[in-house]
């Protein structure tokens, strides 16, 4: 699966509002590759998920943990640094 942000507000923003307050903008010239890797996983049939007020990394714990705990084989590919 690959595992979306959904927006730059999550919960964490509601508790915190400084919350990543001070991280700048993507660069312009990324942005429009959003929507194409959506479009690529979609035309791939790769499974997709993003739940709006999660990050990313908070789904990907979620269903990791999940999964392992199910005695599934968890795998996480990621360039995020935080």
């Amino acid at each position: 699966a690959v595992v979306f942000d959904s927006a730059r507000e999550t919960f964490r923003n509601q508790i915190y509002p400084e919350y990543k307050a001070h991280r700048p903008e993507p660069p312009e010239e990324l942005k429009p590759q959003f929507a194409l890797i959506r479009d690529a996983t979609d035309a791939l049939g790769v499974c997709k998920i993003e739940q709006p007020g999660y990050e990313a990394d908070d789904m990907i714990a979620a269903y990791a943990k999940r999964f392992a705990a199910e005695g599934g084989r968890v795998t996480i590919v990621s360039s995020d640094k935080d």
